[in-house]
């Protein structure tokens, strides 16, 4: 068994759609009387440490210009906290953005690794505040 340099890693058993796609149409169909969702403009996957075992939800993709990237969200960030609610699953992600009003800025906090030439990665938490617009991009 080869150690990924990379402290984080796929779940050694994925969910049976291990990515979470944060598009409107994934939430909605046409028969949805529900308004769609806007878009965060980015994938998400749980992710296991290696060191501690622990799951994380890490980001795998962010959308140049999208919300998550204005708010300063990086690949490879591990998204801790939806507004203080902790976040450790693909699925209290989900929930979380099910639930969050429109529109509205939401605070997250995540926790961006940086590698060393040995040993665990050194770890910062850092606040984005990720603005939720409708899917028009208006905030009314």
């Amino acid at each position: 068994h080869q150690t990924s340099p990379h402290p984080f890693e796929p779940s050694p058993q994925p969910p049976a759609s291990p990515v979470l796609f944060l598009d409107p149409q994934c939430f909605q169909t046409h028969h949805d009387p529900q308004p769609q969702r806007p878009r965060l403009g980015i994938e998400v996957a749980e992710a296991q440490n290696i060191y501690t075992g622990q799951t994380s939800v890490a980001v795998l993709y962010v959308a140049p210009g999208g919300p998550c990237d204005l708010a300063g969200v990086e690949v490879g960030d591990l998204i801790c906290t939806w507004q203080h609610t902790p976040v450790t699953t693909r699925q209290d992600f989900a929930q979380c953005y099910e639930a969050a009003q429109i529109p509205s800025t939401v605070e997250w906090i995540v926790s961006r690794q940086y590698p060393q030439a040995e040993g665990e990665p050194i770890s910062q938490k850092l606040s984005c505040r990720v603005v939720l617009a409708s899917v028009s991009g208006s905030a009314a």
